[in-house]
């Protein structure tokens, strides 16, 4: 699963989203921690982080420790479309890139918005292609490596069904981009030396596909980061 960061992003969504002292922000798909410790030491928001995966929020718990932030942020493991939190829990909250790489991230966006109190902030973060790639190109990176890019128009729809108001659009090109290591190569490495030698051609063919896709990735200028705002109004 592909993870967008850098801290141009970061600010850029501290910025839309108004991110202040005090203010309770909570990110959705938080990966390593990165960006929410970033907002909670330069814009002292007390912050809250979810994710799915186990690995990253023990990473994130070690990146909030090396940098003394563990009184101001909390990470907890969780899927991303079934939330721990109670209704309006929070002034803010941020979806990140990783909620439109679930298989249905209709269920997280209600979610992120459910969490919010009224009058409170969402945040959107979502790929956007570069105009001049091409077919052949989006398509090895989808396939390859899981990056969907929709249309900032098709999220809009989504958020205003769930009740989010006044929206605004904001894309950021200098995006770094966190891509998976090569986990085919590791999958091959564990299997008995018989299954190795078989599989070997099928993988082989996988492992090229992703060591392309993540050469043009980072050549920059693929993919963007497109950031949705608005704000949760009354049932």
């Amino acid at each position: 699963m592909l993870r967008a960061g850098g801290e141009p992003l970061w600010r850029r969504v501290a910025e839309v989203g108004e991110f202040a002292a005090g203010r309770d922000v909570l990110e959705v798909g938080a990966g390593s921690g990165e960006a929410l410790c970033f907002w909670a030491a330069q814009y002292a928001i007390a912050g809250t982080g979810v994710d799915a995966d186990p690995r990253r929020v023990q990473q994130a718990e070690e990146h909030a420790r090396e940098r003394s932030l563990g009184e101001q942020v909390q990470f907890q493991e969780a899927p991303l479309d079934n939330l721990p939190f109670r209704d309006g829990s929070f002034d803010a909250a941020v979806g990140a890139v990783a909620i439109g790489q679930l298989t249905n991230p209709l269920a997280a966006i209600s979610e992120l918005v459910r969490v919010v109190r009224t009058g409170g902030t969402v945040i959107l973060m979502q790929w956007v292609w570069a105009a001049d790639i091409s077919p052949a190109k989006r398509a090895l990176v989808r396939h390859t490596l899981g990056a969907r890019a929709r249309s900032p128009e098709e999220w809009q729809r989504h958020l205003t069904t769930e009740g989010v108001r006044t929206l605004t659009v904001h894309t950021v090109r200098d995006v770094t981009v966190d891509a998976p290591r090569e986990a085919l190569r590791a999958r091959l490495g564990a299997l008995p030396q018989t299954r190795r030698l078989r599989a070997w051609g099928r993988f082989a063919g996988m492992i090229r596909r992703e060591r392309e896709a993540r050469r043009l990735l980072a050549g920059g200028s693929v993919l963007g980061v497109t950031l949705i705002k608005g704000t949760r109004w009354p049932s």
